[in-house]
């Protein structure tokens, strides 16, 4: 389902935008005293607001607070970038205690008006001095007090953005160690024997670091996809800690939901290289170069060659050779220059984090009657305790539908895992009775089942002191 760009909440796009303004400056952090001069010319550069899409400038100071708000923020830069939550999110100044009181037992009386028959009511036992209808709606469906069709009584029982896209091919490198990695898919030389004792080609996923040139993470799969350059990049971050941007072509595993929106949720600048210009990402085509000539010609000759024994003659030569040895551009070994020299990186999260900062988010409708919402053609039940909430906020990835999480999507937080319904559990499960305080009895004067409505009332008393006769004559009279 395709995610329409208007359910992103504003506070979030901001976040997302005050980063792309200020992100190069934390994956190239300018040299002492020309951090101001950076800033000037950000604040004199015409940018798109990301809500109006109109033409903006931002003053230095503004600028510079987002830059220290991202900085001081060691793991997820773009959190700290997001605007605060109102306090009173969630709250209703409009309908205070009484009206929300009155509200709920009118609710209880007549479950099958509709909304704006309730709020009619509302405004006729307040004197015109309630709230707006959209308010009411508002505070009814947050609340649980949905219209309810009306049963007979012979059926009743009981009560019921900035893309990274030079104009000109140049040589450039990261001044810092994690200031910038990139990454690319490379098919290999020699196909390896599968379980079912196919031959196959492999592929091969490598992720380097721009200044340094060391190889992060090198992994061989069967498959370019999504989740395989998840897995790889995962196990970098574990190795090598977070860096501050990242660069790749335009495959669809790398812009695919699941990786973007992990490298956006660990506060990473994502730069893309121009479509056909492999030239941009020759960092890449080098490793690939030093692979084919040094690794694969030295398992030439090696027979029924698995892809577990690949990976493993990749680490060995990676760690042991690559990484050890002096790089024909940088006079040194990459592992040196990696740990030596200047780290604008931060600390990994841990494994479990990953797995979920790296899932896509999409927004459900739940099903009031059954509280459920609908996923990948999968049936997934949402806790009883959100069952007032409309539109449900999941966290997934398509490769593993066994592990789905319900977010707030103003907070970023995760709520709860669930997990798809089980009918023959169900079946078996006795049900139980909801207790919010909807089903107390109600016993008020002015919201009584037994009188009329407060609207008719009023038009009743308007009727009468007119002193206009009813215009109908009775049956029993006669005509």
């Amino acid at each position: 389902m395709k995610q329409n760009y208007d359910d992103i909440p504003p506070h979030r796009r901001w976040a997302e935008f005050r980063f792309s303004v200020v992100g190069r400056l934390l994956s190239s952090p300018p040299k002492k005293g020309d951090l101001r001069m950076e800033l000037e010319k950000l604040s004199k550069k015409i940018w798109r607001h990301p809500l109006s899409g109109e033409s903006v400038q931002f003053g230095l100071s503004t600028i510079e607070r987002w830059f220290y708000q991202a900085k001081n923020e060691r793991m997820y830069p773009v959190d700290a970038l997001k605007s605060k939550i109102r306090s009173d999110q969630g709250k209703f100044k409009a309908i205070d205690q009484e009206i929300g009181d009155y509200l709920k037992n009118q609710y209880m009386n007549h479950k099958s008006w509709s909304y704006k028959l309730h709020a009619d009511n509302i405004k006729a036992v307040t004197n015109g001095s309630a709230p707006s209808y959209s308010s009411i709606l508002r505070y009814m469906k947050r609340n649980g007090l949905y219209k309810q069709k009306r049963l007979r009584k012979k059926f009743l029982i009981g009560n019921e953005e900035t893309a990274f896209l030079p104009k000109e091919s140049r040589s450039f490198e990261n001044e810092y160690t994690n200031g910038l990695w990139h990454s690319d898919f490379h098919h290999c030389s020699q196909q390896v024997i599968n379980k079912e004792g196919k031959w196959v080609t492999p592929v091969v996923v490598a992720i380097l670091d721009d200044h340094s040139r060391l190889a992060c993470h090198v992994q061989w799969y069967l498959a370019e996809t999504a989740k395989n350059l998840v897995h790889a990049f995962s196990q970098a971050v574990l190795k090598r800690g977070v860096p501050r941007a990242f660069l790749s072509d335009n495959g669809s595993a790398f812009v695919s939901k699941e990786f973007t929106s992990g490298l956006k949720r660990l506060g990473m600048e994502i730069n893309n290289t121009m479509p056909y210009h492999p030239a941009q990402n020759g960092k890449q085509e080098r490793f690939w170069g030093s692979l084919e000539k040094r690794l694969m010609d030295m398992i030439e000759n090696k027979k029924e060659l698995t892809l577990k024994e690949l990976n493993e003659y990749t680490t060995i030569w990676v760690e042991m050779e690559y990484n050890r040895s002096n790089h024909d551009e940088i006079k040194c070994p990459p592992i040196d220059r990696f740990s030596k020299d200047q780290d604008v990186g931060r600390s990994a999260p841990s494994l479990e984090e990953l797995k979920i900062l790296f899932c896509r988010e999409e927004k459900r409708r739940q099903r009031r009657m059954d509280g459920s919402i609908s996923l990948a053609g999968e049936r997934y039940e949402i806790p009883s305790r959100y069952r007032t909430i409309e539109s449900i906020w999941v966290r997934y990835a398509e490769w593993d539908l066994s592990f789905v999480h319900m977010v707030d999507i103003l907070s970023g937080k995760i709520l709860c895992r669930i997990y798809p319904v089980d009918k023959f559990k169900n079946a078996n499960q006795g049900r139980r009775i909801i207790d919010d305080g909807k089903n107390a009895e109600v016993t008020t004067s002015n919201s009584s089942s037994s009188e009329i409505a407060p609207l008719l009332q009023k038009y009743k008393e308007e009727y009468l002191s007119r002193g206009i006769p009813f215009s109908y004559i009775p049956q029993d009279e006669n005509l």
